[in-house]
């Protein structure tokens, strides 16, 4: 449900009303379904106060990342690769991803569960696909890899927030060339499907 309507809430100084809401990430099996691109969530309330006039309330929550991706074990196969660099010494990936690891393998499939080997991680995302994360012996480099180039964008995002939560001031960077063909090419395949929603539902209006 996108939308909870409640009959009246009553102002005051008391306790405020609670509204409990639950998140659940939709399985998209093995690599078919469509990748999160944020843990961020927006709530939006719209009321209209006591003398009729509307009034709006918005908030940003972060979800955590347990939602949509569990660790399962390392992953070879690598089609998309990036790197990140950092000016502070690598962090075991087995710390900044402990919330993760502290959970059994459910989401997509596959049964086995998975932990940080070492200097890798792999995750298998509520979508289906799975990336994974590798880190530098020495320097502060840190490179995600993936078979699926639009599930890398997730991982890099929470790891580079990680990254600044644990080490205030770090720099996090990315130093090669942008990958305009892969970023295109999503573009391409998007309005490719974008077109053939559009045929399917003109030959069903017929």
């Amino acid at each position: 449900r996108e939308t909870i309507p409640l009959p009246a809430v009553m102002g005051g100084s008391g306790t405020p009303l609670t509204v409990p809401i639950v998140f659940r990430a939709r399985s998209g099996g093995s690599g078919s379904g469509l990748c999160p691109t944020s843990m961020q969530a927006v709530v939006v309330a719209s009321y209209v106060t006591a003398d009729g006039q509307p009034r709006t309330a918005r908030a940003e929550v972060q979800l955590p990342l347990p939602l949509v991706a569990r660790a399962i074990p390392p992953v070879k196969s690598a089609d998309f690769k990036v790197t990140l660099d950092t000016d502070q010494p690598p962090l075991p990936l087995a710390e900044l991803f402990d919330d993760v690891l502290a959970l059994p393998a459910s989401l997509g499939e596959g049964g086995k569960g998975g932990g940080a080997s070492g200097s890798a991680l792999s995750l298998r995302l509520c979508s289906g696909h799975e990336v994974t994360a590798l880190t530098s012996k020495n320097a502060g480099r840190y490179r995600l890899q993936s078979a699926s180039f639009d599930a890398l964008w997730l991982l890099a995002a929470e790891l580079s927030a990680r990254l600044r939560r644990r080490l205030p001031g770090v720099r996090v960077s990315f130093n090669e060339p942008l990958p305009l063909t892969e970023y295109f090419a999503l573009i391409d395949a998007h309005f490719a499907a974008r077109q053939q929603l559009v045929a399917v539902s003109s030959r069903l209006e017929q």
